[in-house]
C-alpha cells in the first residue's frame, strides 16, 4: 500500500495553506518526465486553469499534479469541493474526470498545439534535431516538420559554422580541419546509416551536417571500397583467362573488364563475414593514411 502523501497548497480564498490528501496515488500511472515539464510550464505560464476536485476532508479527488506544481510556485487554485461521496464514488470520479479531460474542447485543443509549437520552435533554437523533438513531444516527426513549417523554423539542421582560432596577430583565422581518425568515423557512421536504409537528408539530420556532406562521404567510402576490393583481387595473381566457371563482369563487347568491374564482381562473391571485416578494414586509419 502506497504511502499517504500530503500537499500543502493554498486555495482560492484562503489566506493560508492547507494540508490536502492525496486519495488515490496508484489510480493512475505517475507523469512521464516530459508531461510533467509540459505541465509545469504550463502552469508557470498560464496559471492552474482546471479546477482541482476535493472531498469533504480536504482529500485530493482530482488535480494532484496541479496542486504539487501550484504549491512549488506560488500559486493559489480554484477548486470544487463534491459532498456526500463514498469511497468508491470517489474513485470512479476521479477515474471519469481523468478520462474526460483527453476530450478537450477546440479552444483548449488549439492553446495546447500552440504551447507545442512554442517548445518544437525553442528546442529547433537551442539545436535540436526534429526526430529529438518529436521523441519528447510524443508526436510524430512529420508532425514536428509541419509545426515547425508553419511557424516559419526551417526542420533542417544548418551546417555549423566554421570554427575560428585567433592568432597572435588578434586576427581570426579558420580552425584546423577534422582530423583523418575523425573524418574515417564520420564516414563510417553515415555509411551505417545508409545500410540501414535511411535517406540522405535522414542522415544528415542525426549527424548534424549537410546533405552534400553526406553524399561525399558516401561516394568516399564507395570508392574506397572499389579500391580495395580492386587491389586485393589484382595483387595476388595476375587475371587469367576466363574458364567455363569463372564469372566475367558485364562490359562492352570488345572492352576488357575496367578496375570498377572487377571490384564489383570481388565484392558481389564475398560473403557477409568477408563484407564486414573489409568494411572495418575501409575505416581504420592505415586505410585512410
Amino acid at each position: 500500500m502506497a504511502e499517504t502523501e500530503i500537499i500543502k497548497a493554498r486555495l482560492a480564498g484562503d489566506s493560508t495553506e492547507r494540508e490536502l490528501t492525496v486519495l488515490f496515488p496508484e489510480l493512475l500511472r505517475p507523469l512521464t518526465p516530459k508531461e510533467y515539464q509540459g505541465l509545469y510550464a504550463s502552469i508557470a505560464k498560464y496559471g492552474v486553469r482546471h479546477k482541482v476536485v476535493l472531498d469533504d476532508w480536504n482529500g485530493i479527488i482530482d488535480g494532484a499534479n496541479r496542486l504539487r506544481i501550484a504549491a512549488k510556485l506560488g500559486l493559489s487554485v480554484d477548486y470544487e469541493a463534491r459532498s456526500g461521496l463514498k469511497e468508491k464514488e470517489k474513485e470512479e470520479l476521479a477515474l471519469s474526470l481523468n478520462l474526460d479531460r483527453r476530450h478537450l474542447t477546440s479552444e483548449e485543443r488549439e492553446q495546447a498545439r500552440a504551447e507545442r509549437k512554442e517548445r518544437e520552435v525553442q528546442g529547433r533554437q537551442e539545436g535540436k534535431s526534429t526526430r529529438q523533438i518529436a521523441e519528447e513531444e510524443g508526436v510524430s516527426h512529420q508532425q514536428v516538420v509541419r509545426d515547425l513549417g508553419g511557424a516559419g523554423v526551417t526542420s533542417v539542421t544548418p551546417a555549423p559554422p566554421p570554427p575560428k582560432v585567433h592568432g597572435k596577430d588578434g586576427k581570426e583565422y579558420p580552425a584546423q580541419r577534422a582530423t583523418k581518425e575523425e573524418v574515417a568515423e564520420r564516414r563510417k557512421s553515415v555509411w551505417e546509416a545508409h545500410e540501414d536504409g535511411k535517406t540522405v537528408w535522414e542522415i544528415a539530420e542525426e549527424e548534424g551536417i549537410s546533405e552534400r556532406q553526406v553524399k561525399a562521404d558516401l561516394q568516399a567510402v564507395r570508392g574506397q571500397q572499389a579500391e580495395a576490393v580492386s587491389t586485393a583481387t589484382t595483387e595476388p595473381e595476375p587475371l587469367s583467362a576466363p574458364t567455363e566457371e569463372a564469372v566475367v563482369p558485364e562490359h562492352e563487347p570488345g572492352l576488357s573488364p575496367t578496375p570498377l568491374d572487377i571490384a564489383k564482381e570481388a565484392w558481389r562473391r564475398m560473403d557477409q563475414a568477408q563484407r564486414t571485416e573489409f568494411t572495418h578494414w575501409i575505416y581504420s586509419p592505415e586505410a585512410n593514411s
